[in-house]
């Protein structure tokens, strides 16, 4: 997996013409996403019958830490594109079904908007004047949304009462290996056999895919 580095990477900085710089994060979330990836990719390329706690732990660490800063970088790209631009974005008139009820302009409710897939969806449409198209890229951004989701509001749930998580394995199922680690498919899906090295290659893949796109926007 060697998606997030080389040419792909985005600039860290927007040069004004006015002179002043800006900082963009996009790239470095990129980079914390490869990264664990990697130490991820190492523990599990090392595997041996009996691992640590501690290992397993770190394993999932690094793990969780690609899948949060994959969604990071594609949300921080979005914010970026808009601010960069704001003025011709602003002209344009949002879908009806986009509105909301505060009275802002079209790129304040694309920035304001806490849903990553409705974020890219306004950029598309608003770009390409078309819907973005029902695909697997599509899906992948909203299941990979729900894991991040999963993980920073994390909700413990009995092994008898896996509502969320169940809808959760069923979303993912076959979209990356599971972890070594717990191969037991009684096990539970998530947090353990859910959160692999494939599934730190699926998250950064489907950021990078998404991020590929946005030329489409310009």
């Amino acid at each position: 997996m060697n998606g997030a580095k080389g040419n792909n990477v985005l600039p860290l900085f927007t040069l004004a013409a006015h002179g002043k710089s800006r900082a963009n994060f996009t790239e470095y979330h990129l980079l914390a996403a490869q990264n664990a990836y990697e130490s991820a990719l190492k523990v599990e390329n090392s595997i041996k019958e009996t691992n640590s706690a501690d290992e397993l732990k770190t394993y999932i660490a690094h793990v969780s830490t690609c899948v949060m800063c994959s969604v990071a970088a594609l949300e921080s790209k979005i914010n970026e594109y808009t601010i960069d631009n704001k003025d011709r974005i602003d002209k344009l008139t949002i879908t009806k079904q986009y509105r909301n009820s505060l009275n802002c302009t079209t790129s304040n409710q694309i920035l304001n908007d806490t849903c990553i897939v409705d974020k890219y969806e306004r950029l598309w449409l608003l770009a390409c004047n078309c819907e973005l198209p029902e695909n697997k890229l599509k899906q992948d951004i909203g299941y990979l949304a729900k894991l991040r989701n999963a993980l920073t509001h994390f909700t413990p749930e009995w092994t008898g009462e896996l509502n969320k998580h169940a809808k959760l394995e069923k979303a993912l199922n076959n979209r990356f290996p599971t972890s070594p680690f717990y191969p037991d498919p009684a096990c539970l899906f998530f947090p353990y056999r859910c959160l692999s090295a494939g599934c730190a290659e699926w998250s950064i893949r489907t950021s990078q895919d998404a991020l590929r796109l946005f030329p489409c926007l310009r």
